[in-house]
């Protein structure tokens, strides 16, 4: 019955997650972009709660519970238990990623024009609507087949999951950057406007990153030999955050520096996010066959190759325009 209702939790999400992608275009929906993300979040952590239920409650029935739980675990060695397989973490994805549009909404509400806002806010939704149909479709932690193997791994490393843990949400928070370069684009507002409001997250991102490593290189990885990809991916994106900082406060000295730093907080976020779903399965826990992971890439790989399409096409045309003005 837990199950269900987190299935339909994540059902009822992705319809506001389509309700919130409207506000991308002027219409009279858009205005339902903001309240659409805040009940996403609610919904996405409804569904969260109860797949953490089903770990504490050790429902062997649930393929993704009968794989990473034994029975004489205790309650704490269970909820690190959720943090070793690919469809929880992408659970907590979707958490992290409605919860920052959330903390966006609630950050700029007195400080930014309605339409940037609601183009943000839609951009993010864009995103938010892929993972949901992904985890619904491809990963569903609720769902997964009872005939999974069990495949107990080690659960006594509790500074391994926070390091994790941090490292994911830095990933996450690269989501609200992409939103905010797709937000500018649409509303063809200047570059200024996308260094005030993406600065805080860029800052975000590469604290939390570079915390994340630092707690894996005090507990296990002492050397960058010991690495696996996701500390190699979060080395790679904590650089180019770095070279995003730079880019950022140095905008206004030249000309392409603007068109610069609006092309890697595209790169960014999917060097970040999108590259560390396409391989989280092939080095997690996953309850999944072998031909389903490939669907699963494949989804996620035309999804937001997508998006990096049309993005790239706004992007280009922005630059177009600008040189035009400059000629005149």
């Amino acid at each position: 019955m837990v199950g269900y209702y987190g299935n339909f939790c994540l059902g009822i999400a992705l319809l506001l997650s389509l309700i919130q992608t409207l506000g991308i275009i002027p219409n009279p929906m858009s205005r339902l972009s903001r309240p659409a993300c805040q009940t996403a979040n609610l919904f996405t952590t409804a569904s969260f709660i109860s797949l953490v239920i089903l770990f504490l409650a050790n429902k062997q029935h649930y393929g993704v519970v009968q794989q990473n739980v034994e029975d004489s675990f205790t309650y704490m060695q269970r909820l690190f238990a959720i943090w070793q397989n690919h469809e929880s973490i992408m659970l907590f994805y979707a958490v992290a990623i409605t919860g920052f549009g959330t903390a966006y909404i609630l950050m700029t509400k007195k400080t930014i024009s309605d339409l940037l806002a609601r183009s943000v806010i839609g951009a993010q939704g864009f995103v938010q609507t892929g993972l949901y149909i992904y985890i619904l479709f491809f990963a569903s932690p609720f769902d997964v087949p009872v005939e999974a193997s069990h495949a107990y791994a080690e659960i006594n490393q509790p500074p391994l999951y926070i390091h994790h843990f941090v490292l994911y949400l830095g990933y996450v928070a690269t989501s609200v950057i992409y939103s905010l370069v797709l937000g500018i684009l649409l509303e063809g507002k200047r570059i200024k406007a996308w260094v005030t409001f993406s600065l805080p997250w860029i800052k975000f991102s590469a604290l939390t990153i570079a915390t994340g490593l630092l707690l894996g290189h005090f507990t296990y990885f002492s050397k960058p030999t010991d690495w696996t990809s996701i500390e190699i991916n979060a080395f790679l994106t904590l650089g180019t955050c770095a070279v995003l900082l730079y880019l950022v406060k140095h905008v206004q000295e030249n000309h392409l520096f603007k068109k610069g730093a609006l092309f890697l907080g595209i790169v960014t976020f999917y060097k970040a996010f999108v590259l560390n779903i396409l391989s989280h399965p092939l080095y997690n826990q996953s309850v999944a066959s072998v031909s389903s992971k490939s669907r699963d890439l494949f989804f996620i790989l035309g999804y937001f190759t997508f998006g990096f399409f049309v993005t790239s096409i706004m992007f280009l045309a922005r630059i177009k325009q600008s040189y035009e003005e400059n000629q005149t």
